[in-house]
């Protein structure tokens, strides 16, 4: 009876520990898409920003659009825009990407206490997030998106969070991923994120990449002509070619909730910090590429 009551307590203290522990969604992508050891992702992330500069803005900034391919390809346009706010304080960061492994309804909320990264935890507002999901008709807490068939896989958010842990000393997240990316969806989370933001200082972050496979000169045409709309703050114009299919944008989405988010507080103008496609990267061929931009709304 003795061995009993010994084996249950023990059991009881376990599980105990791991439900005190809370729910953390695992990387996804450390070792393969960017160094699992935190001193060699630092110093990887590092040289990116070093071969960045601030830009003068009059104006402050609201949100910002950063890639979300592997850092090899799109760290350089992610730490340009990352650079923008290194230093900068904000109580939260609201990050909103789009799914590549699974669709579903609206938007998911990752339902747990944080994403991990080779930096450590980062963990999630849970005040805010349950204001959201109680206020926007297509956005609740899910696991789709965050998670397939239990397992991390989805890249586009978590590419984001160590670019953050290098800029941002102290925040919170609210980890979006978007299920469906048209008007009516993005306008519904914008609404609900900024009346739960308000009061706070926050950041947006809209996870995109540009046109897909196309070649050299086809890619800078398609890719220039949305981040000029981009640059007019004309997210309808956005939202319509990518819906048409005439433009690209894997989180077309994201970066139109992001503006329509930023609007609510003010924000009326954008700027693209760097754009380059792989094409322009040494030993990538033309004839099939992949667009990356960094921007920022302010």
């Amino acid at each position: 009876m003795k061995k009993f009551i010994f084996t249950t307590l023990v059991i009881f203290s376990l599980f105990s520990s791991l439900f005190s522990q809370g729910k953390i969604r695992r990387s996804a992508i450390a070792g393969s898409w960017y160094p699992a050891e935190p001193r060699k992702l630092k110093a990887f992330l590092k040289g990116f920003f070093d071969e960045n500069t601030r830009v003068p803005v009059k104006g402050e900034i609201r949100g910002i659009i950063s890639p979300h391919a592997g850092y090899f390809y799109s760290g350089n346009a992610a730490a340009a825009v990352y650079k923008q706010i290194e230093g900068r304080n904000y109580d939260i960061v609201v990050i909103i990407a789009p799914s590549h492994h699974e669709a579903f309804r609206g938007s998911s909320i990752y339902p747990g206490d944080a994403y991990e990264t080779p930096f450590g935890k980062v963990y999630i507002d849970k005040d805010i997030a349950k204001k959201i999901v109680e206020t926007g008709k297509t956005v609740k807490f899910s696991e789709k998106g965050h998670l397939y068939m239990g397992i991390p896989r989805e890249h586009s958010l978590e590419i984001q969070l160590p670019l953050l842990q290098m800029v941002i000393k102290k925040f919170k997240i609210i980890p979006i991923i978007m299920g469906e990316q048209n008007l009516k969806n993005c306008k519904d989370l914008a609404d609900a994120i900024a009346r739960s933001i308000k009061g706070k200082k926050f950041l947006i972050v809209a996870s995109s990449d540009l046109s897909h496979y196309h070649n050299y000169n086809e890619a800078l045409k398609l890719d220039g002509a949305l981040l000029s709309a981009f640059e007019k703050f004309d997210y309808i114009k956005i939202m319509k070619n990518i819906e048409s299919r005439k433009w690209e944008a894997c989180g077309g989405g994201p970066i139109v909730t992001a503006m329509i988010t930023c609007e609510r507080f003010g924000a009326k103008r954008a700027q693209v910090i760097k754009y380059y496609n792989s094409g322009d990267l040494k030993g990538s061929g033309k004839s099939s590429v992949v667009g990356y931009a960094g921007g920022i709304i302010f």
